[in-house]
């Protein structure tokens, strides 16, 4: 019988094989190891109880959390259904409304844009700002004349 379950022991996953093994180790310690060895456990037990307290309140506030997603998207859905009663349609003057707020942003944007482009072209101009002569399409489209880098200065053996 010894045998049979030794080489069915053997066949275990690891954790039961190490059970297995721990239960005959259990039978060969002293009352001091049986202690130290039951103080572990109970610590692991209290560790394991305190993640399982920490997972619980998680989901908890994750519950919570998607009730009230669900809440706000059902309150959403009705005042939607509610405007398209009203005559809104979602998905004609609705649209074209949202389309012409978009637009205003955009245009509002492509403006200051330009306004920032043609302040630095009048600085560039007037020699306050360097960047836009060394821009290759910029610059010769503004009519800039190019200027070549003085910091390198090649010297020739026939000017020595």
């Amino acid at each position: 019988g010894g045998n049979a379950s030794a080489a069915g022991a053997g066949r275990l996953p690891g954790t039961f094989a190490e059970g297995a093994d721990s239960q005959n180790k259990i039978e060969a310690m002293s009352p001091q190891q049986l202690y130290e060895e039951v103080k572990s456990l109970r610590r692991k037990y209290e560790e394991l109880v305190a993640f399982s307290v920490n997972l619980t309140a998680e989901r908890d506030i994750l519950n919570n959390t998607l009730e009230q997603t669900k809440r706000d998207l059902h309150r959403e859905v009705a005042t939607r259904k509610s405007l398209e009663k009203q005559g809104f349609q979602g998905g004609s003057r609705g649209a074209e409304k949202a389309n012409k707020g978009g637009g205003g942003a955009m245009s509002t944007m492509v403006l200051a844009v330009i306004i920032v482009f043609f302040v630095a072209v009048r600085a560039t101009n007037s020699g306050a700002l360097g960047v836009l002569h060394g821009v290759p399409v910029v610059g010769g489209l503004l009519g800039f004349q190019k200027i070549e880098a003085p910091k390198k200065k090649h010297v020739s053996s026939e000017e020595l």
